[in-house]
């Protein structure tokens, strides 16, 4: 997809960002069930904006909600913000895979999977090596997580 540096200029990061994303991804929000009420969070615009936050900046659920009253995102509790990230993922799923549709990686039919394969390591607070692994695949003809375990 080739973006105009213009437009680029003229629009906030945020508006960026939802340049890329598929049309109806608003009216996809209400459809999927990841907003069935507007309690805390008036829009899908805000509810993606939260789980951003949380998702992509890699902020606590409860440091989330405190950005999200601070900001005017909405109002929420850390569990009621969790109880939102679960039903959002049949919607984060439907964008991601509409991105990916439009962006058209053609992947090569040669008999076997696609993955894309990650061992993240964690750490607990005052630890001095690795506590966790987290072995996590994703299968990149349909963005399904193919295999995981925590060890």
């Amino acid at each position: 997809m080739q973006i105009n540096q213009e437009i680029i200029e003229d629009l906030s990061d945020w508006d960026l960002l939802c340049y890329f994303l598929p049309s109806g991804w608003r009216e996809k929000a209400r459809e999927t069930g990841a907003l069935t009420r507007a309690r805390g969070i008036a829009d899908a615009e805000s509810l993606l904006r939260l789980l951003l936050i949380h998702l992509a900046n890699g902020c606590s659920l409860i440091e989330t909600a405190v950005r999200a009253r601070e900001s005017g995102l909405g109002t929420v509790s850390s569990v009621a913000l969790w109880k939102r990230l679960q039903k959002a993922e049949e919607w984060l799923r439907w964008m991601a895979a509409e991105v990916r549709a439009k962006s058209d990686p053609s992947l090569p039919a040669i008999g076997r999977r696609t993955r894309a394969v990650d061992a993240s390591t964690v750490s607990e607070p005052g630890s001095t090596g690795t506590n966790w692994r987290v072995h996590y695949v994703v299968n990149l003809r349909d963005l399904q997580c193919d295999f995981f375990e925590l060890t």
